[in-house]
């Protein structure tokens, strides 16, 4: 393997490091947020029971991943 190709690896190692990254902060936040609407405490008296068991699902099925 010569240089070039080892830095265009590198530089693409580095791209691929930083979108998993900004991935799992995206993915942070949106668990944040489904948490703050399933606790009646903060937003969840807001929020139908229909919605409720959406999120319930959605946390479900990734849970399972």
């Amino acid at each position: 393997m010569i240089d070039e190709e080892r830095g265009a690896m590198r530089e693409h190692i580095v791209w691929l490091t930083k979108e998993l990254e900004d991935t799992r902060t995206k993915l942070k936040v949106r668990d944040e947020l489904l948490s703050e609407l399933l606790d009646p405490d903060q937003l969840g008296h807001a929020v139908t029971n229909e919605v409720r068991g959406r999120i319930y699902t959605l946390l479900h099925l990734q849970e399972n991943n």
